[in-house]
């Protein structure tokens, strides 16, 4: 509905907001096709209208998510930096937490731990702030990266065990 509101009245931001919203979430809800047509509508229109934090968001989330599933994790790679790279600039918290998390699970699959923990460190970073508002952030950055650690093994499992026992409380 918001993005049908925002046709209607013409406001390019708020269509570029909804657009951001439902592809992310089709792409969770593994409607691939459908979600990257809404995340390359909305990734040119936040291009056209310059809102960096929505472009960045497109990158990072659906554009990856969509590239991951399409098998190309070089591309997902390059699409979750680029995005990553841009919202770092604005600052924006949410951005990065997403950007980062992204990052770091793509590391992870691609066999790269030590930038697959780089990344999930920068995400327990910007989810900090965010802990007493927003714990589902913090409790997502907390158990991708004990799963890395888990993933690694070795010494590397006491740490896990440990993320993991913090966020289940």
């Amino acid at each position: 509905e918001s993005v049908d509101l925002a046709r209607t009245i013409g406001s390019k931001e708020e269509l570029a907001h909804g657009l951001d919203h439902i592809a992310a979430t089709l792409m969770y809800m593994t409607r691939y096709d459908e979600g990257m047509a809404l995340a390359e509508e909305g990734l040119a229109l936040a291009r056209e209208i310059g809102h960096r934090e929505h472009e960045a968001s497109f990158l990072a989330v659906p554009m990856a998510l969509y590239d991951l599933r399409e098998g190309h994790l070089d591309k997902a790679m390059e699409s979750a930096r680029e995005g990553a790279t841009i919202i770092d600039r604005t600052g924006q918290l949410m951005g990065q937490f997403f950007a980062y998390l992204m990052l770091g699970e793509l590391a992870a699959l691609r066999g790269e731990y030590e930038d697959a923990l780089t990344y999930q460190q920068r995400t327990m970073q910007v989810t900090e702030p965010m802990e007493q508002f927003l714990p589902f952030a913090r409790a997502m950055a907390m158990g991708a990266l004990g799963k890395t650690y888990f993933e690694i093994g070795g010494r590397f499992v006491v740490r896990a065990q440990e993320l993991h026992a913090t966020t289940l409380r």
